[in-house]
Formats: structure tokens, C-alpha cells, sequence
């Protein structure tokens, strides 16, 4: 356990040295949250837009590091030769991945309560952080993109392959999961992808906590799939796992 909690100090002050990555990280889905809300889509819906647009915003951020920022940082410290030098360490695969893991856990964290604050403070949106059911589907989306996105950063080797992939995994989870438009009004063949995706349970899920407060018992295949997604990417990624 002495040994995970260094790891998770290690890679949090890894994340902290791209001061790039930070702003990105925080102000891309911040920026379009703003604009969004700004531009009002809401029409005649029976609650401020702020409230279908905040829960969008939330699983973009998340998509957001556990695509795009973690599998780039991930690929980019193994070709410096990061991991090779801990290679020679007794570090565990699993210890190594169990910090990478904790740190974004942090990040995301961070993420959502900046982004929740911004849209109450300054768009009057209905606080979600105060359902216990909103942070747990939260927590079980964290852990099943997550380890989606260390398997892409475990197969794909070079620098200049890991931007796309991860934008293509990106988009598809978000648009059709149901991120900016419901999944009832894709294409039927459209539809069947959907169902599949963890992407759309977790955003279903997240909007039902923040505008219909449900149980959690009413969630149950909710979070069985993102828990399959979840297991299944996790032993794909520390078994594809190379130090360098």
C-alpha cells in the first residue's frame, strides 16, 4: 500500500509538469459548458437548459482525461524511457496502474466539482453533487473509462498514433452515448452500437440522478455494464502492458 501511495504522488506531480495538459484539462469542457449555456438550446424544456447541458459537460471532461490526456501522457513517458527505468524497480504492473488510476481518479474529481461549482454559481444549475447516486455512478464511470483508456495507451506504441486513436474512441463515446443528442433519434444501426457502449449507460445514468434523483436500485444494469467494461479493460490493459 506505501508503495501504490508513492506511485499516486509520482504520478500526480508527472500530470502536474505539463502545464499544458492541466489547462486543457480543466478549461476544454469548461469553455464549451459556458459557450453552450450562453447560446441557450433549451427552448420550452421544463428546466433551465443548464441542467440537461451540465451532466453532458461532465462525461465530456471525464472522456476527456481518460482518453485523450491519459492515454497521450501515458505513451509519451514510455517512449522518455519513464517506464523503462522503472522496469528495473520491483514495481508491479498493477502498482503502476493502480497509481496512474488513482491520480485521474483525483483529477476527475477535481474536474467535476469545478465544473458543477461554475454552472451553480454562475447559470443556476440544480446542485447534483448532493445525491449520493450521482457520485456513485460517477465513481463507476471514472473506473470504466479509465481502464478503456490504458488498454488504447498499452496497444498503440508511438506518439503519432496515440492523438487519433484516443479522438476517435473519444467522439464515439460521447456522441453516441447520447452526450448532445438522444440516442432514440440515431439510426436504427446507430442505436444497436449505443446499446453496448458504456458511454451511454453512464451518461443515462448520471442524468437520471441529476434531474429524476432515482435510487440506485433502479440503476442496476447501469452500473453492470460499465462494471463489465470496466474488468474486462483493465485485465486487456495490464495484459498488453509493456514497459517500453
Amino acid at each position: 500500500m506505501h508503495v501504490l501511495w508513492l506511485q499516486f504522488i509520482s504520478e500526480v506531480k508527472v500530470f502536474l509538469r505539463y502545464k499544458v495538459t492541466v489547462f486543457w484539462t480543466f478549461f476544454f469542457p469548461l469553455f464549451f459548458m459556458v459557450l453552450f449555456a450562453l447560446l441557450d438550446f433549451g427552448g420550452d424544456a421544463p428546466l433551465p437548459y443548464i441542467n440537461y447541458l451540465l451532466p453532458a459537460m461532465i462525461m465530456m471532461a471525464l472522456l476527456t482525461t481518460c482518453f485523450i490526456s491519459t492515454s497521450i501522457a501515458f505513451v509519451l513517458n514510455r517512449e522518455k524511457g519513464y517506464y523503462r527505468r522503472l522496469f528495473v524497480t520491483p514495481l508491479k504492473k498493477w502498482t503502476l496502474l493502480g497509481g496512474q488510476i488513482a491520480s485521474r481518479f483525483l483529477i476527475i474529481l477535481l474536474q467535476t466539482v469545478f465544473l458543477i461549482l461554475v454552472g451553480v454559481i454562475f447559470f443556476g444549475a440544480r446542485m447534483p453533487g448532493k445525491n449520493f447516486e450521482f457520485w456513485a455512478v460517477l465513481v463507476m464511470g471514472i473506473f470504466a473509462f479509465l481502464s478503456i483508456g490504458f488498454f488504447l495507451a498499452s496497444i498503440v506504441r508511438r506518439e503519432e498514433t496515440v492523438l487519433p486513436v484516443s479522438m476517435i474512441m473519444f467522439f464515439m463515446m460521447l456522441f453516441l452515448g447520447g452526450g448532445f443528442w438522444p440516442v432514440s433519434v440515431m439510426p436504427k444501426f446507430l442505436r444497436y452500437i449505443s446499446k453496448v457502449l458504456p458511454s451511454t449507460y453512464f451518461n443515462e445514468a448520471l442524468f437520471k440522478t441529476t434531474i429524476e434523483s432515482v435510487s440506485l436500485g433502479s440503476l442496476g444494469l447501469h452500473f453492470l455494464v460499465m462494471a463489465a467494461w470496466f474488468v474486462c479493460f483493465l485485465v486487456l490493459a495490464v495484459t498488453f502492458f509493456k514497459w517500453e
